[in-house]
């Protein structure tokens, strides 16, 4: 994934596994690392976010 170190990757996989039928898209997947971006702005007032 861009952005993903090879630390962190490693990370990712020993949590996951490398087999990845349990996640129904590389979204969903991508989602639950947490690495999605988010839009955290309604009516011109920015929300609290996690990073």
């Amino acid at each position: 994934m861009p952005g993903i170190g090879l630390q962190s990757a490693q990370r990712i996989i020993a949590e996951v596994g490398i087999v990845m039928e349990q996640f129904p898209s590389a979204d969903h997947f991508a989602s639950w690392c947490g690495i999605v971006p988010a839009c955290n702005e309604s009516a011109g007032k920015k929300k609290n976010s996690r990073i």
